[in-house]
């Protein structure tokens, strides 16, 4: 499965993807929702994880804009 992992905070960025990436996953992270709505074109994710709180854009931000600029539904959990 393919995961977009959008959290400010690298170190539990670092746990979360070396988790998910031991059950065989692969994790693409960035640090911000702008971040996210600019990964999500090229990663094409099966599931989007999302941190609330961020810098630039915050996730409820983020999911807005990619709901609105995507036709595809991704599962997003915050």
């Amino acid at each position: 499965m393919k995961i977009l992992l959008a959290d400010d905070s690298r170190y539990e960025s670092a746990v979360i993807a070396n988790y998910l990436q031991n059950f065989g996953h692969d994790v693409v992270t960035v640090e911000n929702g702008l971040q996210a709505i600019d990964a999500y074109s090229r990663v094409r994710p099966d599931i989007i994880l999302m941190d609330v709180m961020m810098p630039e854009m915050d996730g409820h931000m983020a999911a807005r804009q990619l709901r609105l600029n995507n036709q595809d539904w991704v599962p997003l959990i915050f």
